[in-house]
């Protein structure tokens, strides 16, 4: 915890205060209150990576564990997904 910065408690919220208006404590301040809101979605959301892929021939497949990329190479392109990792194709449109 930086010097400037304290956290309290009550029930269920947690506040972020600082000591004075101070330029270095008020960056302080800001950085603290998201690093405490990203950690709070990272624990309840996860963490999701979306991928758009535009281009006439480009289509990508899932199948096991596997993500299978047509991304305009000679060959396609073939991800082995590691272990917890989970992919989704939401549609593939031909234009």
């Amino acid at each position: 915890m930086p010097a400037g910065i304290s956290f309290k408690v009550e029930g269920d919220k947690l506040s972020v205060l600082r000591a004075d208006d101070s330029r270095e404590n008020r960056a302080k301040h800001g950085l603290m209150r998201a690093h405490l809101a990203n950690m709070v979605k990272g624990v309840t959301d996860g963490w999701t990576r979306e991928l758009e892929i535009n281009g006439v021939g480009y289509r990508a497949e899932v199948s096991a564990d596997t993500l299978t990329m047509a991304l305009g190479f000679s060959h396609p392109v073939v991800f082995k997904l590691p272990k917890g990792v989970g992919a989704k194709v939401d549609k593939n449109e031909s234009s």
